[in-house]
């Protein structure tokens, strides 16, 4: 049980994604409505809320997984977001069944990885889990008003910006275009969220540099290389922006998260 004294104690921009994959069954009360839980399933619940929930079977089948997930990188507006509270999401097939995989698969494998290895699996998690989120809230009804529908037309934005970031030519013009609409609203979605198109493909396209140069498996490439394969053409450019996003040079980013602290 999650009571309201226990929520004033945590940390109130986590949402957390409780995925059951094992046997047994269960039931999460949270914001007037109840989910019964099948192995398999993966239920969203706001941290910021009270709830309760219990699980059901033998006691060696009883195993639930918790993952906690920053609010800032669930790109999916407020209204959605309730919609998905204490509603069952099937992880059998598709997105759902690579999710499930995955997490199981990370579980399993978890005195396997370094600490440099935690923003890769944070990346991929995520990747996975924010577009199924985005389905399964458009099967259950769709967006129900303005707001929504602009967070969600802005979510397949960014889910196609992720998939692009390789792309040189990707540009908020390219993006408008993609998806149909003016380079004027593009820039008014983004506003809201008090970022502009051309800074968040940049963030990203930082944020995976990063990610592979604090990975040892990318030691082969150069830090050329590596902006270059996410789509930054100019390497001075590059390690300007590195250098104000993170602080430090790349190349001295890299040796210190090979290094590790003195």
């Amino acid at each position: 049980m999650r009571t309201p004294r226990l929520v004033g104690r945590g940390d109130p921009d986590v949402h957390q994604i409780l995925c059951l994959l094992h046997g047994g069954t269960g039931s999460l009360e949270q914001a007037g409505r109840t989910a019964r839980l099948r192995a398999g399933e993966l239920v969203v619940v706001d941290g910021s809320l009270p709830c309760r929930g219990w699980l059901q079977g033998p006691p060696e089948l009883l195993r639930a997984l918790v993952v906690h997930v920053p609010r800032a990188l669930l790109p999916l507006p407020p209204g959605a977001v309730r919609e998905l509270l204490a509603r069952p999401v099937a992880l059998d097939r598709g997105l759902g069944g690579a999710l499930s995989h995955w997490l199981t698969d990370v579980c399993a494998r978890a005195d396997e990885f370094a600490p440099a290895d935690l923003s890769a699996l944070a990346s991929v998690t995520v990747d996975l889990l924010v577009p199924l989120l985005g389905r399964s809230h458009r099967a259950g009804g769709g967006p129900e008003s303005a707001e929504d529908r602009r967070g969600v037309l802005r979510q397949r934005i960014q889910d196609h910006i992720r998939r692009h970031l390789a792309d040189p030519e990707l540009s908020p013009a390219s993006v408008a275009r993609a998806h149909s609409i003016s380079l004027r609203y593009l820039h008014q979605l983004f506003r809201e969220q008090e970022v502009t198109v051309a800074g968040w493909i940049r963030q990203c396209r930082l944020e995976r540099c990063r990610r592979d140069l604090a990975d040892p498996g990318q030691s082969f490439r150069t830090i050329h290389a590596i902006a270059a394969r996410w789509g930054f053409t100019s390497g001075a450019h590059f390690s300007r922006a590195f250098h104000t996003a993170y602080g430090l040079p790349p190349s001295e980013y890299r040796e210190l998260a090979r290094t590790g602290p003195a």
